[in-house]
């Protein structure tokens, strides 16, 4: 077995972690409800986060994925359009847990749906919520 000594010090450098779906739509809506522009370095396109993109684009979401390592979101600071149609999330949960909570920031009426399957996952406390 090899030993290190570690001394105290400043730490530097970088990391590049995987792409995950769940991340990458975290930091989606992240950046959407924050004011200013967000770079996403290292998206992970799936789709979950198409589905994602999606519904923040109805919402008014401006996001640049013409590079697809490296997404940019204008925040809208919180304040989202109300949907012309109803939001597909597809078959991401991911999606429909968090744009139901985003969704509820809109001074309006938005309809959420999603394939067939996903209207079977149990998600009824977060509707009644």
């Amino acid at each position: 077995m090899t030993s290190r000594s570690i001394r105290p010090g400043v730490a530097r450098g970088s990391v590049r972690v995987p792409g995950s779906r769940s991340i990458t739509n975290r930091a989606l809506v992240t950046a959407a409800l924050a004011s200013g522009s967000s770079t996403l370095v290292g998206p992970l396109g799936a789709d979950d986060t198409t589905a994602m993109r999606r519904c923040l684009r109805a919402l008014g979401v401006s996001i640049d994925d013409a590079d697809s390592t490296a997404w940019v979101v204008e925040g809208t600071g919180g304040t989202l359009l109300v949907p012309e149609a109803t939001l597909d999330v597809g078959a991401s949960g991911t999606t429909a847990r968090f744009i139901t909570a985003v969704a509820a920031l809109v001074d309006g009426l938005v309809e959420i749906d999603g394939s067939p399957r996903m209207r079977e996952r149990p998600i009824a406390d977060l509707v009644d919520g």
